[in-house]
């Protein structure tokens, strides 16, 4: 986030950006920890660097195919992932517990909802500033009310502590049998890659002031920053990161865009590190809030994702790029779509509708960029013997 913010020569994007953890690579971080530990892991999380930064670099010539389509509706098919998280959140996350889809449940995820819709819509700048944390704070409130409030980490955690942990070591004795494992991490590395294209796509035109167009050396230096990350995380021996574009939302919530907010919120990360309390309080946050908090934030990410499709026109085509890779979004993420015939090792990808959604758009506007384009001819009044008209075997029209 920091360097992201910094935009260190080349390398960063220059906005607020946050990365962490991708879902998209649990399946095949299990595999290489089953395979061959975590330092299988760390091998194949630095593989990962090498294709984004090769998307990055020639992302210039792509230019014409990633375009604010294609990353706005990388940013709907996040928003449709986010509400079934945020609805099973809601609902209390664990269907063993007895307050699983009880009215405190029901009722806490829905003032939180309120609250923050209701301070978005009628509060001046300075409440919408606090708008995410007084709408966490009547969540938490109205769950404490219920008895759905646990502070076990928060009492458990010391108010200071160094952080644990060691490294595992990076693997060398890769052979033939780790290809297949390669290859899903470079896939969802791509995946990854597209889905930062949105996000920082995004964060470029809620930053700005007066936006106009995308600018893609900012696109390319957030991608750069991107496999920087994967690298780092690699190195460290955990799984590969990715941009994230939930706090895209709250930056035109609150209206602060500026880059030494994404300082500070580096260095408060840095801080709370070595303070155990801050942790603990975030992991208690009861469930119903956080889903609460996700509907709303994906509710943003619609509009915003629709906003940044719309910022180059909408046509026919781009409607229908938009509209045909939502819907193999959805196929992808009900998982019903002839699960007998998608191999196991591919379904990682192909049940994660942000992959195929982003694929989709991503090959049907690279189909229209190469198609012929239609050509008009025009005939002069009486030029050759004939009447005005167009050459509708060209592709004119009268």
């Amino acid at each position: 986030m920091l360097i992201q913010a910094l935009r260190v020569g080349s390398i960063g994007c220059g906005y607020v950006l946050f990365a962490g953890s991708y879902s998209a690579f649990l399946a095949c971080s299990l595999d290489a920890v089953n395979m061959g530990g975590l330092p299988l892991l760390a091998v194949m999380g630095i593989l990962t660097a090498p294709m984004v930064f090769l998307y990055a670099y020639f992302l210039r010539f792509l230019r014409h195919i990633v375009t604010p389509v294609v990353g706005g509706t990388v940013i709907m098919l996040v928003a449709m992932g986010l509400i079934p998280i945020g609805l099973d959140l809601w609902m209390g996350a664990d269907s063993s517990l007895p307050s699983f889809g009880s009215g405190a449940s029901y009722l806490t995820g829905t003032v939180t909802i309120v609250a923050l819709m209701v301070l978005m819509i009628t509060g001046n700048r300075v409440i919408r500033l606090w708008t995410p944390i007084i709408g966490m704070g009547v969540g938490y409130l109205t769950a404490w009310s219920f008895g759905l409030l646990e502070l076990t980490h928060f009492h458990s955690a010391p108010l200071f502590g160094m952080p644990q942990g060691h490294w595992s070591g990076i693997a060398v004795d890769l052979d033939i049998k780790h290809l297949p494992l390669a290859a899903a991490f470079l896939m969802v590395a791509l995946v990854s890659a597209i889905e930062g294209t949105g996000n920082i796509m995004l964060v470029q035109k809620v930053s700005e002031r007066d936006f106009h167009k995308v600018r893609y050396d900012r696109v390319q230096g957030g991608l750069f920053c991107d496999g920087l990350v994967k690298l780092l995380a690699g190195v460290a021996g955990t799984t590969p990161n990715a941009t994230y574009c939930d706090n895209i939302p709250l930056i035109e919530m609150t209206g602060v865009s500026s880059r030494r907010i994404g300082i500070c919120g580096a260095a408060i990360l840095l801080c709370a590190a070595f303070i155990p309390k801050i942790g603990g309080l975030i992991l208690d946050m009861p469930p119903p809030v956080v889903g609460g908090v996700l509907v709303v934030i994906a509710a943003m990410l619609f509009y915003a994702g629709i906003s940044l499709v719309q910022s180059s026109g909408m046509t026919f085509q781009k409607g229908l790029i938009m509209g045909f890779s939502l819907c193999a979004g959805l196929v992808a993420d009900s998982g019903q779509f002839f699960p007998d015939l998608m191999p196991v090792y591919m379904k990682p990808l192909l049940e994660n509708g942000v992959a195929v959604g982003g694929f989709s758009a991503f090959f049907l506007n690279t189909l229209i960029h190469v198609m012929p384009k239609p050509r008009r001819v025009l005939f002069r009044p009486g030029g050759y013997g004939g009447p005005d008209r167009t050459d509708e075997s060209a592709g004119g029209k009268r």
